[in-house]
This record gives structure tokens, sequence and C-alpha cells, in this order.
């Protein structure tokens, strides 16, 4: 339940990372960039990590 707790709270500060990159993004960065999005992966991998530990939580009480 502790990793779970930190996971979430790791999730919450990379989506306002994310929400802050976003926000700086200037209006005429996609004509002087290719590359105009930040990376979600970071973020796709900690809900990854989160479903798989929800999964394991949810087989054990299941098991109980």
């Amino acid at each position: 339940m502790k990793r779970l707790g930190k996971l979430e709270e790791r999730l919450h500060i990379e989506r306002l990372r994310l929400h802050r990159v976003i926000d700086n993004t200037g209006w005429g960065t996609g004509m002087r960039r290719v590359k105009t999005s930040p990376s979600f992966h970071k973020e796709n991998e900690l809900m990854r990590k989160i479903e798989i530990l929800k999964d394991r939580i949810r087989k054990l009480d299941a098991n109980d």
C-alpha cells in the first residue's frame, strides 16, 4: 500500500510537470521545432506500474 501511494504521488508530480511544460510552450514553437509536445513516456510508465500493483492487490484480496 505504501508503494501504491508513492507511485500515485509520483504520477501527480509528473502530470504537474507536463502541464507546466505545455503551458510554457510558446505560440511560434511549432514553426521553429519539429517536436513541439513533451514526452509522455514517464507518465505512461507510472500508470502501467500503478495498474500492475492494483492487479496484484486485487489478486491478494481475492485469495483471502
